[in-house]
């Protein structure tokens, strides 16, 4: 299973997830699933799920404050000993995802 797909963004059987995104926001979905894929399979969905998780909860108001953004980038960071850089992409797609789905 690819985790474009385990986070609701893939093609295939089920799917709920936009046909298209934009442009912009291609290049980081992209980015991330690549640097997910080449994460161990089981720390890969750990990953995934805690920062869908958090961006649940962040998004229980219908909106995720750029402090509550910047919590959950210092939590996934920390709770999964990854850079900066990818723990902030991944933050950024798990609120992709909440805003796209969050009331579904």
């Amino acid at each position: 299973m690819s985790i474009l797909r385990f986070l609701g963004f893939g093609k295939g059987g089920g799917d709920t997830g936009p046909a298209e995104q934009p442009a912009d926001r291609t290049g980081v979905v992209r980015e991330m699933v690549e640097r997910l894929d080449r994460m161990p399979r089981d720390e890969a969905r750990y990953v995934a799920a805690f920062a869908y998780l958090m961006g649940r909860v962040a998004h229980a108001d219908l909106d995720i404050s750029s402090e509550e953004t910047a919590a959950m980038e210092k939590l996934v960071a920390e709770q999964t000993g990854l850079p900066e850089d990818q723990a902030v992409l991944i933050v950024q797609m798990a609120r992709q995802h909440a805003r796209l789905f969050g009331g579904t």
